[in-house]
């Protein structure tokens, strides 16, 4: 498989783009089986597969992959946030910085009036917003305090299981066993919503934190005549670079709309630096009595 994305990737450095798609797509057939659903090898040839239709001006097919290679992240940020230290958590969050550049740039570069290409992007950016604050909090603190005996079991159980889970579907395996591991990933699968699904019931507070962070989840909380502002920079993202040290370009900052029965409008406000200075002369300015 990895012989295969090599392949890919000169393909599209050649221009080849229809040859590199059909090598870019038996590898992923490949990882997907033998790494399983939520490997970086499996989310990298599904980014390459992203990239590649990007740059073939196929934003359709582009959209797709690219929200399949979010959606695998965000497996893997949930996975990841659920052990390991604060200090690791907040180094994987920003570990992910470049595949929302891409995601963001899809839309705003590559497809600024692609309805699916905006909510894609305002979802990532609210997703990933969330995860650096659920990095910062542990969502299982306040049901681990109670004094329900039953309730604290629960955690444990919850704890032990997604560790294990994490363990099993973001570590490389033998490729020989992956008919077993699969089938080992669902099992703690069903036993980790198993355990989420009876807290939820039994704690109001985890039934609130646990939530799924969704489009229409955050646009049935925005009041009627109000509206969601999202600010972020991102690097905008050239699919067509031969190399990623060419591709990512200088911080530009985005402003993401969203209202609570129209579709997420996205904007790019331009170069991060200018704005920046013209940010800090004013407060500057502010500052100054005269």
């Amino acid at each position: 498989a990895q012989v295969l994305n090599n392949m890919a990737t000169v393909a599209r450095a050649r221009g080849d783009l229809a040859r590199s798609l059909e090598l870019h797509l038996r590898a992923l057939s490949i990882w997907e089986h033998a790494a399983g659903p939520f490997q970086d090898a499996t989310l990298v040839s599904v980014g390459n597969i992203a990239r590649t239709y990007a740059a073939a001006g196929d934003v359709s097919n582009a959209v797709v992959y690219q929200q399949r290679a979010d959606a695998i992240l965000e497996k893997q940020l949930a996975l990841n946030l659920a052990i390991g230290s604060e200090r690791q958590k907040l180094l994987f969050v920003n570990g992910v910085r470049e595949r929302t550049d891409r995601t963001i740039s899809l839309h705003l570069r590559e497809a600024p009036d692609n309805a699916d290409a905006a909510r894609l992007a305002a979802l990532v950016l609210l997703q990933r917003k969330g995860r650096v604050q659920d990095a910062m909090s542990d969502t299982l603190a306040a049901v681990r305090r109670t004094s329900d005996p039953h309730n604290q079991e629960l955690v444990e159980q919850l704890k032990t299981t997604t560790a294990e889970l994490a363990r099993l579907a973001l570590n490389a395996a033998n490729p020989t066993l992956a008919d077993q591991r699969r089938l080992a990933i669902q099992s703690l699968e069903i036993r980790k919503e198993k355990f989420e699904a009876e807290l939820a019931e039994r704690s109001a507070e985890f039934r609130a934190d646990s939530r799924a962070v969704t489009l229409d989840a955050v646009q049935a909380a925005i009041p009627d005549g109000a509206a969601l502002l999202e600010l972020a920079v991102f690097r905008p993202f050239d699919p067509r670079a031969e190399r990623n040290a060419e591709a990512y370009g200088a911080a530009h900052y985005a402003a993401y709309v969203i209202g609570k029965e129209l579709a997420p409008r996205g904007f790019d406000l331009g170069p991060a630096a200018p704005i920046d200075e013209a940010v800090d002369a004013l407060r500057a300015a502010l500052r100054d009595p005269r």
